[in-house]
Order: C-alpha cells, then sequence, then structure tokens
C-alpha cells in the first residue's frame, strides 16, 4: 500500500509516517519514487504504536528495535539490555503514578475545599450592611434632595434593612446591605456576553494576546490610582465590569469608602459574597445609570474598567452624562477603553448584534467629548498596545483588524 493509504489506516498524518521512516522505525521500499509499504511494515508500526503504550520514546524504540533486529533475541548480553530498560520504564511509570496520586490527593483536599464554600455560599452567611458613612452622599436622583429612611435595621456591619422614600414620590430599599433603587433588574437586560452577571465577567470570547492587553490597562489603572491616593473618601466603579476591583481592592486604602454600582441585582449580590470577609467599607447600589442616588460632586474617583463602551454597547446612551456630575471638586477618573479607528468591520459586527448601538458612538473623539460635556477634561492618555489581526481578540472582531488599548485619566474641569 502507498503511503496514504497507511496513514489512513493508523489515523495518522503523512508526516508523521515520513518522520518514522527517517528515525529507521520504518523501512519500506521505495519503487518509481514512492514509498511501499507491505506486511513488515505494518508489523513495525504495531511495534512501535505498542512501545509508544508504553511510554517510550522515539530514541529508546529505535534502541529496543534495533537489538531486536540484530540479537533476533537469542543473545544473552542484549537480553539483559533489553530487561534493563523495561526495568528503568517500569520504575519512571511507577514514579510519575505515586506523583499522580499525590495530585490527585491534593486535588480532592481542593475539591473538598470549593465544595464547602459553595455550600456555605448556597445556605447564606452574614453579609456587610450598608456603611452609615454613605449616607451623607445618599441623594434622590429625581429630585437631588435628601432621602428619608424608614424602618431600618441597623448592626454593627451598618444598615442591613430600610424603606426609602422621598417627598418627591421616588421610593427604593437597603435589603441585605444592599441598595435596590429604581431602573434595576434581577439580572442583567443586555447579554454583552454568556456570563455577564459573573462578578467578573470574563468571556472565552477573548482571546489570550487580548486578556494580556487587558492586564496591562488594569496595572496601569493601579499605577496612577496609586499615586494619588491621599485624602480620598469615596471611590465609584462600575456598572459592568469589575476585573481591576477584583484585583486590586487587596492593594488599595482601607480608609476609603467604595461604591460598586451595576443594574443588576445579581451582580450586586454577588459581589458583595465575594467581598463579604474583607475589612473594607463598601455600597452596593443596583440601580439604573440615570438613577444612581448619590450627591453632585461626591465621588472623589471613578474607575472607568470598560463601563463607557460597555454602556454605550447596551443601552445606547452615555454613562459620563450621569457619571460627571458625581465626580468632586479635584476628583478624577480614570479607565481604559478600546480604539476601533482600524476595526470598521468590527463596529458594524457589534451593530448587527446591539440594535440601541451606533458605532460613531464609541469613537475615540465622540468619548472625550461626552468626557468634556460631563464636566471633566482628558488630562492624560497612552496607547498601551494592539490586538488582534492573525488572532480574534473578541468575538465580534472582523478577520485581520486590529484594536489598540487607551488608557486615560480626567480631570474635573475648576
Amino acid at each position: 500500500m502507498k503511503i496514504g493509504e497507511f496513514a489512513q489506516r493508523y489515523n495518522m498524518n503523512q508526516s508523521a509516517v515520513r518522520y518514522y521512516i527517517e528515525k529507521a522505525l520504518l523501512t519500506p521500499v521505495r519503487k518509481n519514487g514512492q514509498y511501499i509499504f507491505d506486511k513488515t511494515c505494518t508489523e513495525q508500526m504495531e511495534k512501535i504504536l505498542f512501545y509508544k503504550s508504553l511510554g517510550f520514546s522515539l530514541d529508546e524504540m529505535g534502541t529496543i528495535v534495533c537489538y531486536e533486529d540484530a540479537s533476533h533475541l537469542k543473545d544473552k548480553t542484549v537480553l539483559l539490555r533489553l530487561l534493563d530498560l523495561m526495568q528503568k520504564k517500569k520504575q519512571d511509570v511507577q514514579r510519575v503514578i505515586v506523583a499522580q496520586e499525590r495530585i490527585s490527593e491534593r486535588l480532592e483536599t481542593e475539591i473538598g475545599k470549593y465544595e464547602e464554600l459553595l455550600q456555605n455560599w448556597e445556605q447564606g452567611s452574614d453579609l456587610p450592611g450598608m456603611p452609615l458613612q454613605a449616607l451623607e452622599i445618599l441623594r434622590c436622583p429625581k429630585c437631588v434632595k435628601s432621602i428619608e429612611l424608614r424602618n431600618a435595621l441597623i448592626s454593627g456591619a451598618g444598615i442591613q434593612t430600610a424603606k426609602i422614600r422621598c417627598e418627591c414620590g421616588y421610593q427604593a430599599a437597603i435589603e441585605d446591605g444592599v441598595f435596590i433603587g429604581e431602573g434595576s433588574t434581577k439580572a442583567s437586560p443586555v447579554k454583552t456576553s454568556e456570563n455577564i452577571d459573573s462578578v467578573s465577567a470574563i468571556t472565552e470570547d477573548f482571546s489570550l494576546e487580548y486578556a494580556n492587553l487587558v492586564n496591562k490597562g488594569h496595572l496601569w489603572l493601579y499605577q496612577k490610582f496609586s499615586q494619588q491616593m491621599e485624602n480620598l473618601r469615596y471611590v465609584m466603579a462600575g456598572p459592568f465590569t469589575y476585573n481591576f476591583i477584583l484585583k486590586y481592592l487587596k492593594k488599595l486604602p482601607k480608609d476609603v469608602i467604595y461604591i460598586l454600582m451595576d443594574v443588576s441585582i445579581d451582580k450586586v449580590r454577588k459581589l458583595q459574597q465575594c467581598f463579604s470577609e474583607l475589612d473594607y467599607q463598601i455600597v452596593y447600589i443596583a440601580a439604573g445609570s440615570d438613577m444612581i442616588p448619590l450627591r453632585e460632586r461626591s465621588v472623589d474617583y471613578y474607575i472607568d474598567d470598560f463601563s463607557t463602551i460597555n454602556h454605550m454597547l447596551s443601552y445606547g446612551k452615555d454613562l459620563m452624562k450621569s457619571v460627571g456630575p458625581l465626580i468632586s471638586e479635584h476628583g478624577r477618573i480614570i479607565g481604559i477603553l478600546n480604539d476601533y479607528r482600524e476595526a470598521g468591520g468590527s463596529l458594524e459586527n457589534m451593530k448587527k448584534e446591539y440594535n440601541t448601538f451606533e458605532p460613531e458612538e464609541i469613537q475615540l473623539k465622540k468619548l472625550y467629548q461626552n468626557l468634556m460635556r460631563s464636566g471633566v477634561q482628558v488630562s492624560e492618555r497612552d496607547s498601551l498596545g494592539i490586538s488582534g489581526g492573525s488572532e480574534k481578540a473578541f468575538r465580534q472582531q472582523a478577520e485581520n483588524e486590529t484594536v489598540s488599548l487607551i488608557a486615560y485619566m480626567a480631570e474635573k474641569e475648576q
């Protein structure tokens, strides 16, 4: 038979067959420039597969076959040498078995740990309440007046439950330490990814190259934030992604009150569960982005972890219109954005997926204009790298297009 038929018989590539020939493990005859495989080649291939199943390398197989062919297993010295090879291989296998058993035991311990954590999570636990200090910045998002708490249950961990009223008719509630206001929904109404309500919202759509670029962006945010951590009172993040907060919160100061908000109640509760054992003061808010219950100029720092772009994709609305007025005097916004100037096809793919989205709305020039209209001025921006081309960075990316990652800082206009 010819090489193609022989390779197909053993479910192999022809290149692998040629490699075995090169190693002299297969010895077909050559006629008219083509290899011809006979019964002997079949026996050799069966032997290769057998020794491969025992864990021998190609070089070790070559040694064994050479000894067998040269002695026909009738030479005592050869038999002793082959016996030694087999015994050493058995010892290697036994060492691997011992190592694998140790790994299996460690994995069993890890499995038990995660099963216990999951059981505790499903049973529920004492979750932190809303910090009492947050009352000074809570405001009615409709009339911007102070709100009234009724039937409040307060513990050492903060406000656990309360009814919230305003004389203008606005109503909300604090339930299990979470502020639940108008515009909130149980789950994210728009699925920018399959696991959008996960606390990390990591998606398999992202390539490794793009994920590494995003990590670089988060490091940029942390370095900028760490340079200006003095005299901070309130730091806000959200909606949509919280990967920066998840990764760096333990490195951030504890004397700051952090505000995490999202439209999805499910996501906010998962964030609360995630940070429940940390000694940080965190305000959890589930509300629509145009109904954020905070006083104007109360937020010292806002972290835009792709929130601006994701909000525009999902709702076709400018997030900074709501966030900008919240930034305090001398306050800052730091964030990361994608630059789609070389990705027109990708933008069109997004438009097909999100009905309210207009591609020009997430062009950098437009986003910077939105920042200015919201009362902040871009003071710094860095291009952190380009992802894409031969490898798709994300699901909607058009073939061979590239996307740049931009980090920026904006400051409140005086």
